[in-house]
């Protein structure tokens, strides 16, 4: 019997298949991914994951390995800078960064859909420190939950989660940030093709989901200060650089990956919200 709280054909149905692909870049032998949490509740959750272990290969596998390294790798640069931090992950899903990154005084909230931290309670537990919250990130009520000063800053995170929302669902969300948490900062991954919406998409219905389709993509990225002046693009970052010198993968499978970074299907975007009277950050930067 299965323990998962929603349908297959439904938006919360999408955190199970990073997290099948953390479980298994961990147990593979030749990968130096490691995601214990991810292991542990693997051999726990009562799920038949055949379609998508069927439709997700290793090259998909590889590619939420990327992106996990990717965002803990930016997480981390930025709660050097401040430490005391506080650090909102949206879409959590089973998804567990505080574990990898946490410095012992960061404060962390895991944010999801009520099904899906119905799902996250079951295996993973709250600490004073680390509190989940079952909203919609588009109810914006949430906002009163989180404590943070902008003097230690705020860092949202959104991994594999902005695209499943149309473009103006996106921009209003933005703003929405920008009016209430002046002088934080957002990470995330953005497809940055129809190409590659479409692929993701294709793979989305062979699992039987098509309520959970790829709508937003980044075709400019001076996007961010045309729909507001206080949203300001920090940096762009190639999607697998994080593990480009090191990955250990079939020669099919780094094909595939050589493709996508030739087409520059995926990327992630690091942005700042401005506060009345803070200056323009510093020129964007872009990775080569």
């Amino acid at each position: 019997m299965s323990e998962i709280p929603f349908e297959e054909n439904t938006l919360e149905f999408t955190m199970l298949i990073p997290f099948y692909s953390r479980a298994v870049r961990t147990l593979c032998a030749n990968s130096d991914f490691k995601d214990y949490t991810a292991t542990d509740i693997f051999n726990k959750l009562k799920y038949d994951f055949e379609k998508i272990k069927k439709n997700y290969d290793e090259a998909a596998h590889v590619c939420i390995e990327a992106r996990t390294k990717a965002l803990d790798y930016l997480i981390k640069k930025f709660i050097e800078k401040k430490p005391y931090a506080t650090i909102v992950n949206l879409g959590a899903g089973l998804d567990t960064p505080f574990n990898r990154v946490d410095n012992g005084k960061v404060k962390w909230y895991d944010l999801d859909l009520p099904d899906a931290i119905e799902l996250r309670r079951k295996f993973i537990r709250e600490t004073d420190r680390n509190r989940f919250i079952a909203k919609s990130m588009f109810d914006y009520d949430w906002f009163n939950e989180i404590e943070y000063t902008p003097e230690k800053g705020i860092l949202f995170v959104a991994s594999g989660v902005l695209m499943y929302f149309s473009e103006n669902k996106v921009k209003s969300f933005l703003k929405k940030i920008a009016g209430h948490f002046p002088g934080g900062e957002l990470v995330f991954d953005a497809v940055t093709s129809k190409i590659a919406a479409l692929v993701a998409n294709l793979r989305m219905r062979k699992c039987g989901n098509s309520k959970a389709m790829v709508k937003w993509y980044i075709k400019n990225s001076k996007i961010f200060s045309l729909w507001d002046k206080r949203i300001v693009l920090l940096k762009i970052m190639n999607y697998f650089d994080r593990i480009k010198n090191r990955l250990i993968a079939s020669k099919i499978t780094k094909i595939k990956l050589f493709i996508s970074q030739i087409i520059n299907a995926m990327k992630y975007y690091h942005l700042k919200f401005l506060d009345g009277g803070e200056l323009t950050p510093t020129p964007i930067e872009r990775n080569p």
